[in-house]
């Protein structure tokens, strides 16, 4: 019993600190929003393609062992990777709304296990009170210089609450399945006689 009320405080606490990461990012103007997306994407993109190290002296690029391999200079690096970002961008924007409302529906699913209810219950409650949140971030948007109220960013939203409420009530359900085959097989060994 301690342990489930703990598990509620936890998630309870990381499905709060989720709620307010969302309505922190939604509440920035439209200018401080595409730079942080921009950094991010550019993040990802020296993932993706990491600078050579050899190239990395700030100046005209290595010569290459290729002798008729064209010399990149660093500001078409620069406008290369520019271009790469340009285009990464509007993709890391689709998956970053799927993420956070993954990430928070997951707390809130979380938390909801700790209450004694059927999974489909607790998945539909769990569903519809994310999806609301997801559907009322996007109408705070709306109300923020330079942002937009668009339903394309709700159905992603959704679409992050959905997988991931639905994730943890299955793997929840087959915990409790388990357990429950479990404590059985036990009841079943206490009541069964022993031969002397």
């Amino acid at each position: 019993m301690k342990k489930k009320i703990l598990l509620r405080i936890i998630a309870g606490a990381f499905t709060l600190c989720s709620m307010a990461f969302i309505f922190y990012n939604s509440a920035l103007p439209a200018e401080q929003s595409g730079e942080l997306s921009v950094a991010v994407t550019g993040k990802v993109d020296g993932v993706i393609n990491p600078e050579n190290p050899s190239d990395s002296s700030g100046s005209e690029a290595a010569t290459p062992s290729d002798p008729s391999a064209p010399v990149v200079t660093e500001e078409e690096k620069k406008q290369e990777k520019e271009a790469r970002i340009k285009k990464l961008d509007p993709i890391i924007r689709k998956i970053a709304h799927i993420l956070e409302f993954a990430i928070f529906t997951f707390f809130a699913a979380i938390f909801a296990t700790t209450f004694d209810m059927k999974y489909l219950v607790r998945f539909s409650i769990v569903f519809v009170l994310c999806g609301i949140y997801a559907l009322s971030d996007e109408i705070h948007q709306y109300f923020v210089p330079g942002r937009v109220c668009d339903i394309k960013d709700v159905a992603l939203d959704v679409t992050g609450v959905f997988i991931s409420a639905a994730m943890v009530c299955l793997f929840y359900e087959l915990y409790r399945r388990k357990a429950a085959k479990k404590a059985n097989i036990s009841e079943h060994e206490e009541n069964t006689p022993v031969a002397v």
